[in-house]
Formats: structure tokens, sequence, C-alpha cells
């Protein structure tokens, strides 16, 4: 079997490959928001679920890291008063969401302040923060956010973090249009709570963070454009005109090297034999043989609309999926994360 002895080479032959941004982010901006933090201090998180993704930051030999720096889009209700804020790494729990407490970090920032601003009215920012070591996360749930500080004059003044709505309502006719089957993968963590809860909304921050290894994310599509938040691995199977299914993959420093993509039933519940690799992500027995060709790299990324009009018979029904990039030239493969849909 060709594809199967591509996957077996693929721990053999690996390419280091240059930085690749990870935004787990839709095509829409609706609000900017601190949570249900409101005037207190807390934190807001973007959590990495183990049961969609697996492999984020992973890269040869089984090394797990995220990647030295941190992007988001950040706002100040009065741009002259500077906030302070940290950037927070944590591990937890699909059902629980991000540990609480110094046992769940993975990494906090030394404090951070807002640009500065003469203006008196609402500013936004992308900010970026560069590590001088990687962050190592495990192959498992981790969050992404912001420890903010008390803001007593909210919503008059305090900072926040563009966000999008991941619920279907009318505020969100360009955002994530996802099915109802959605998982909230957005987190809080209240001043005051002993638990990880979820803000309104379904919603997600726009923070993005880097890998080295190629970075793979499926969306749903729909008329105005392709979603690649977490609402876009939830697609609508009762959406008129039906819903397709996007992929893009980010690799800097690949251009020319093919992207394919294998799909399984279900990303693997255990260890796979070393014979594939322990970065290999898909279920091997519901393995399908033949792979998708999203194209070759070109300015370090490939995306493709891989199917229009998902059926109907998909419905209630998990795809997993994992790229391969292959280096025809240097005869090299190098893995992707893997994602999982729920149709």
């Amino acid at each position: 079997m060709r594809y199967t002895t591509l996957l077996a080479a693929a721990l053999l032959c690996t390419t280091i490959t240059a930085q690749n941004d990870f935004l787990n982010y839709p095509i829409a901006t609706n609000f900017t928001s601190r949570g249900s933090n409101a005037t207190s201090p807390g934190e807001i998180l973007m959590g990495y679920h183990k049961e969609s993704f697996r492999g984020i930051g992973q890269w040869n030999p089984v090394k797990t890291e995220l990647v030295t720096q941190f992007t988001a889009t950040i706002q100040d209700q009065v741009g002259k008063t500077q906030e302070t804020y940290y950037w927070v790494v944590r591990k937890g729990t699909d059902a629980k969401g991000p540990t609480l407490g110094t046992a769940g970090e993975l990494y906090v920032s030394a404090a951070q302040k807002t640009p500065t601003s003469t203006v008196t009215s609402p500013i936004s920012w992308t900010v970026t923060h560069t590590l001088t070591s990687p962050v190592a996360v495990p192959n498992d749930f981790f969050a992404v956010g912001f420890r903010l500080t008390a803001a007593k004059l909210w919503t008059k003044d305090g900072m926040s973090c563009w966000m999008a709505v991941g619920a279907k309502t009318s505020a969100n006719a360009a955002g994530a249009m996802a099915g109802t089957q959605q998982v909230d993968q957005a987190w809080d963590l209240l001043a005051t709570s002993k638990v990880a809860t979820h803000p309104s909304m379904k919603r997600c921050w726009k923070i993005t963070f880097q890998v080295k290894n190629p970075a793979f994310q499926v969306g749903n599509r729909f008329n105005s454009g392709n979603n690649y938040g977490p609402g876009g691995l939830y697609p609508d199977m009762l959406a008129k005109p039906a819903q397709g299914l996007a992929m893009r993959v980010n690799a800097k420093g690949a251009d020319g090297q093919i992207a394919l993509v294998f799909m399984s039933g279900d990303l693997v519940p255990f260890k796979l034999p070393i014979f594939f690799g322990t970065r290999f992500y898909l279920h091997p027995t519901s393995l399908v043989g033949a792979p998708l060709n999203l194209g070759v790299i070109a300015s370090g990324k490939v995306k493709k609309v891989t199917i229009p009009a998902i059926p109907s018979f998909m419905a209630k029904k998990a795809v997993a999926f994992q790229a391969l990039l292959v280096d025809v030239k240097k005869l090299s493969l190098t893995l992707s994360n893997a994602v999982k849909t729920q149709f």
C-alpha cells in the first residue's frame, strides 16, 4: 500500500519548518470581551480540546512545544489609561476545562502593559508576545489566553480581547454558523470561582500562537466564506444552502511540497505502535486508503474547499483528518496536527 508506506516513513524523514500560525477564529469579529469577568480580575481562555485536536505543537522526536510566540487583538476602552495583563497557558480536561491555580499553569508571562496612547476613546491593537524559550504543551487539553486585572470602570474603561460569537444568532450572520452539536471551547476563570465556566454564546477570542510543525485546520464552508474557528468543526447539516468542508495548512518554508490529507472515522484513543510513529493520530481500523490532495504549498500555505456540500448521510458522524506534506525533491515527509469534526 503506497499511502501506508508514506505514513510509516513519516517519522523517519521529517523536515524542519518555520513557525506557523494556528488561529482558531472565524471570519467575523462580533464584539470585544472580558468574558464573564466584568469589573473583576480573572482569565479568558480558548480551549484546545483533546476530542477535537491532537498534536498541536508536537515536533519530532515526540516533543511538544508551543513555539515562542503569541499574538492577539486587544482593546482598551480609554487608550491613554494603560492596562496590565498577563499571557497564560493552562492544562486541563475537555470536561472540566482549564485546571485552576498554580497546578494548572504551564506558562504565565511577566506583567504586560497595553501600548501607550493619547486617545480617550476605545482603541485596539494587535499585540505580539515573544518567549525566550518554547512553552511545552501536553498532547491533551490545553488553553491559551489572558489573565486580566480588575477594570473598576468597565465598560467605560478596561482591557478586553476581540471575540467572535459561536452560537447561531441574528448577531452572527457572518460568523461561525455552526450546527447545534457544537461543543463550547471558550472558558472563563472568575476570581471567585472554584471551577472553570463557559461564557455565553459559545464565543472564541482572537488569539494566535505559533508552532513549528505544519498547522492544519478544518472548517465549515458557507456562502460568505470559510470558518476555521471552533464552530467550523461542527458543520450545520440543516443549513440552506448546505455547508461544505474546507481545509488549510500553514507551512512556512515548505513551498513546493504537496499537502495530502488522510482521514478516518475517529482519532486514536491510545498510542499507536512505533511503526506508525507517535505523531500519527488517526484510527487505523477506519483509515480511508486514498488521501485528499489539497495541492502544492505556495507562499507558506495551501487551502481548499474539499467537500462543497456535506451529504445528509454524514449526519451524527465524526471524521478525523491529518495532513502529510511530501517533499518530492528531498524525498522527505512531515506530519501536521490532527483535527476531528462532528457532523
